[in-house]
């Protein structure tokens, strides 16, 4: 799941901030050049975002239709526990991509610290950041619904 963001984690903020400003010699440059990378890491973060909530509807299902064939004997709790397993793995995907993505926005933010005008369009770019992380916390919280309601003592 996370695949896609897993390369947007990157290096500490000073890291990212230093190479930015040894790369454009023009503070709007820079500016242009940060606002471009949230812009990427946007669209990725949305296809992940839409990515993830398939994956989502299918472990439900997957874990529904497990759920039954256990209690009907055709499946062992050991399948259910791999499945389960497996699911697990999808929400530590996408915490871990949650993790790099907070300090990608620290990155951002701090490489984004003039207040000049288009700083404004890149603030908004980071706002919208903000928002998809949230929509990825709000998953994660999805996936720990599933697997608490279907885990079996």
């Amino acid at each position: 799941i996370g695949a896609g963001v897993g390369a947007v984690a990157g290096g500490g903020a000073g890291n990212y901030v230093a190479s930015k400003k040894k790369q454009y010699a023009t503070e709007q440059a820079r500016l242009d050049s940060v606002r471009q990378d949230v812009k990427n890491d946007n669209l990725r973060v949305a296809q992940m975002i839409n990515i993830t909530e398939r994956v989502i509807d299918k472990n439900k299902t997957e874990l529904q239709n497990m759920r039954r064939m256990v209690a009907a004997g055709t499946k062992k709790r050991s399948d259910m526990n791999a499945l389960l397993a497996k699911v697990s793995g999808h929400r530590d995907s996408v915490n871990k991509s949650i993790s790099g993505l907070k300090n990608r926005k620290t990155q951002y933010f701090q490489a984004s610290s003039s207040n000049s005008n288009s700083n404004a369009e890149t603030r908004a770019e980071i706002s919208k950041l903000n928002n998809q992380i949230s929509s990825l916390e709000r998953q994660v919280q999805q996936f720990d619904k599933i697997l608490e309601v279907n885990r079996i003592s």
